[in-house]
């Protein structure tokens, strides 16, 4: 239940292993993220990391599903890459994680923070929705081949 003690904090580049937790691990990507100055946060739920969700704060962002890449604005902070290991799912484990995100970066002087997921994500969806997100937009993709028309 929720009386479980959840820590939600960052993750040093130097414990990126950790992450490996989540599946099949993807070091890379992670170096490129951690170089780009983006910060990992994890979620543990006694002792053991359940949860981790990534935040950008400069540089594009690709939106991959709708075939876009965005401008990280310098007052704004975008989530993305969440990942909720299968058994700690339907715990409310990912709505604390990103409430707790948006706190620390608004504290820090952001003034918007952004965050998607594709549209029959509905999971993803209702975590967003019960940290306290509200849908600004849809984008809509048509994909031909490995080629995207954005609309």
């Amino acid at each position: 239940g929720s009386d479980r003690e959840i820590v939600i904090a960052p993750i040093p580049p130097s414990e990126s292993h950790r992450l490996a937790a989540l599946g099949p691990p993807n070091v890379a990507e992670w170096n490129l993220r951690f170089q780009r100055g983006d910060e990992c946060f994890g979620a543990w739920l006694d002792g053991q990391l359940a949860h981790t969700s990534w935040v950008q704060l400069a540089g594009k962002h690709p939106i991959s599903a709708a075939g876009i890449e965005l401008e990280v604005r310098e007052d704004a902070f975008w989530i993305y890459n969440c990942r909720t290991v299968p058994a700690h799912r339907g715990q409310r484990i990912y709505p604390r994680a990103l409430q707790h995100i948006a706190r620390e970066y608004f504290r820090a002087g952001a003034r918007a923070g952004w965050i998607y997921t594709t549209f029959d994500n509905v999971a993803s969806q209702h975590g967003i929705e019960r940290a306290g997100f509200f849908k600004v937009r849809t984008l809509h993709a048509l994909r031909l081949g490995r080629h995207y028309v954005a609309g």
